[in-house]
Order: C-alpha cells, then structure tokens, then sequence
C-alpha cells in the first residue's frame, strides 16, 4: 500500500470512529452553560521571574522556576548520538541510518544541528511521522456542525475529500 492509500485508509478509520462515537451518543463537545473556557479567557502576560537562571530566554526563566518550585533540577545537555536520534524521530519519524550518524559525529562545525536539520526539513518524507490519526480528531468539531452530532456531515457534507 502507498502513502496515499495509507492516509484514505487512515482518513476512513477516523471516520468511522467518530461515526461510531456519535452514533453510541457521546457528546463530542458540548461545554456547560456558565463554565468559562479557556479559549474565551482574555491573554494575559505572565510576570518573568528573574535571576532564575543564565538564559535571557523568558520561557527558560519560566520552566526553570517551576522546577525550582518542585524541586527539580534540569538535565544537562543531550549528547550528539541523542540529539540526532531525536530530531530524526521528531522531523520524519526514524531513526538515522549509521552512515549519517557518523557524518554527524565526525562533523565538528558549530553549525552541524542546523545543517542537519535543514536537511531533514527538505526531505520529501518530512511530516510523515504526524499523520493523518493526529490531524483529524482536530477537525471533528468541523465534521459535526459545531456540537450538533450529525453523523450525516462526517460522510463527505463538509467537503472534506478521501481523494
């Protein structure tokens, strides 16, 4: 099966999940009349807490004070094998091969991650990892009309395509 067979398969299985959850009467989403959202809530900036840590990055400052508050102390930095697995894992879903574990290895540039990740941003199979099952449960309230269960819509009514 290719890719694109893969992902109609993927795309029918959600829907029939979906389908069978509305039809079984699970409300998909319905909040309470006077439960504040937190999407309705207006923005708020959080107070940086300073002298936290060295970085000048706000979201550094802000992690590492909920560590401190727990009790915890960071982890050091990955390692290049763990580095590379994980951007591989993260960008198109394997592992790197051996070949390019040593190239990266024996790369000493400060700007080898970049170069690596560059690279595995133009592969044509970047994205693959985050596939249709993730992407799709973020439609369903699109699918049902809002919170209206419409199991009709799911079926093609919305203009989404299988094609």
């Amino acid at each position: 099966m290719d890719a694109k067979g893969g992902l109609k398969m993927s795309v029918m299985l959600n829907r029939l999940i979906v389908a069978a959850l509305l039809l079984s009467g699970v409300v998909i989403c319905a909040p309470k009349r006077g439960v504040e959202l937190w999407s309705q809530k207006p923005v708020v900036r959080s107070p940086v807490p300073a002298g936290v840590t060295q970085s000048t990055n706000p979201i550094d400052a802000l992690i590492a004070s909920e560590l401190k508050r727990r009790g915890l102390r960071p982890a050091g930095p990955a390692d290049k094998p763990t580095l590379l697995r994980r951007v591989y894992l993260d960008l198109i879903g394997l592992p790197p091969s051996p070949a390019e574990q040593n190239a990266f290895l024996k790369d000493d540039s400060p700007d080898a991650y970049e170069k690596v990740v560059d690279c595995l941003l133009a592969d044509r199979n970047m994205g693959f990892a985050m596939d249709a099952t993730g992407w799709t449960f973020c439609g369903m309230p699109t699918w049902t009309s809002g919170c209206t269960p419409n199991p009709v819509s799911i079926f093609g009514a919305t203009g989404l395509s299988t094609s």
